[in-house]
């Protein structure tokens, strides 16, 4: 079997729900929220395969539960997650990971209440896999035709001392909450389409399409999807520098943006110290101090285009911390891409007008060395 059964734990690590007693050898795990998703391999089964269904395991739960599903979400409904992992995972191959064609058969907790409740025949009983279009379930139906599209592109990069960018990529990822009636047959053109490489699409996407015009042709699933991810082709130059000054029992930082009309907001700026320290205290903007991690950690609310942040970190010098000389910054730029990809058209084959709107973000992750 490529995938050795699926273990659900909680955040002590202790095991809420699992598929199979066998134990597992090989194994990859990826944590949410308070829960960790663990799923044995098979050699020579490749890895990413177990991180690519865990992934796509978290996005069923978060359809059927919530984005705040959690340890005791699911042990309140282990009957339906046990429903779940029987019809994704079969045999030790994935199986029905749509959670549109899951809801077709297993009925969502608060919906089932729902049914309880009312008077539920065999007449009006909903119809598992009656939709020919595995993705998106039959019958849909909305007061409100909308669709919304969020572009989301991730700057990662390392910078040496000497401000060289050493390595550098931005993934870009297309987000798509749909609220479409009937079977939309819709074309999203975009403005520059050759800054997408390496397309990962969504099934529902007609690759020939893509192939031969570089737009997007498809029928969506109902509700929110991810409909590509990509890289870009050309990394932008890193939009923050860092100078920093070290001395004994003092450590200051001077941030300056390169943003000429966006402003960076939500800005982490985190410092390893390699083990506990006396006497630290921050100034500059609001911090915290991690004691587990030995992690200093500043927060700045917004960084304006061009504008310059001071930091500083004092501590006892009689205690001499191991700094690792590295500077861990991340933030965010709302109505910002790195690539400027931008949506040129799009169109529904359906007799009404949907209501659309798109939306562009920027998140980075720099690792400054000094």
């Amino acid at each position: 079997m490529p995938l050795d059964g699926l273990f659900i734990l909680d955040a002590s690590r202790r095991p809420i729900l699992q598929s199979t007693t066998a134990l597992l050898y090989d194994q990859v795990s990826v944590p949410y929220n308070d829960i960790h998703l663990v799923c044995g391999i098979s050699p020579p089964t490749d890895p990413l395969l177990g991180i690519a269904f865990l992934n796509a395991f978290i996005d069923i739960l978060k359809t059927y539960f919530g984005e705040g599903v959690n340890a005791i979400a699911l042990q309140d409904h282990f009957d339906t997650v046990y429903q779940l992992i029987a019809e994704s995972l079969d045999a030790g191959h994935p199986l029905t990971t749509s959670p549109n064609a899951l809801r077709e058969s297993i009925t969502p907790p608060s919906l089932l209440n729902s049914l309880l409740g009312s008077n539920l025949t065999a007449a009006n009983a909903p119809k598992p896999f009656s939709s020919p279009i595995p993705w998106r379930r039959a019958g849909v139906r909305h007061t409100n035709n909308e669709i919304y599209f969020d572009i989301v592109e991730n700057l990662k990069c390392l910078v040496s001392r000497n401000g060289t960018t050493l390595s550098s990529i931005v993934i870009g990822r297309i987000d798509v909450d749909s609220r479409l009636s009937g079977v939309p047959d819709c074309l999203l053109m975009f403005g520059n389409p050759a800054v997408i490489a390496q397309p990962a699409f969504h099934p529902c996407i007609r690759l020939a399409r893509w192939a031969s015009q570089k737009s997007l042709s498809f029928v969506p699933p109902d509700g929110k999807f991810v409909l590509a991810d990509y890289e870009t082709t050309q990394a932008p130059p890193v939009p923050i520098t860092l100078k920093v000054d070290a001395n004994s029992g003092q450590l200051s930082l001077t941030l300056t943006s390169r943003m000429t009309t966006h402003s960076m907001e939500k800005v982490l700026v985190e410092i390893p110290f390699g083990g506990p320290v006396n006497g630290l205290r921050g100034s500059g903007s609001p911090w915290t101090w991690d004691a587990k991690s030995s992690v200093l950690r500043f927060e700045i609310a917004q960084l304006s285009p061009s504008a310059r942040y001071n930091l500083k970190a004092e501590w006892n010098p009689d205690s001499s911390p191991s700094l690792t000389h590295v500077v861990l910054i991340r933030f965010s730029i709302p109505s910002h891409t790195y690539s400027s990809l931008r949506v040129s058209k799009f169109t529904v084959s359906e007799e009404y007008t949907p209501f659309k709107g798109v939306r562009g973000r920027s998140q980075g992750s720099v690792e400054w060395r000094w």
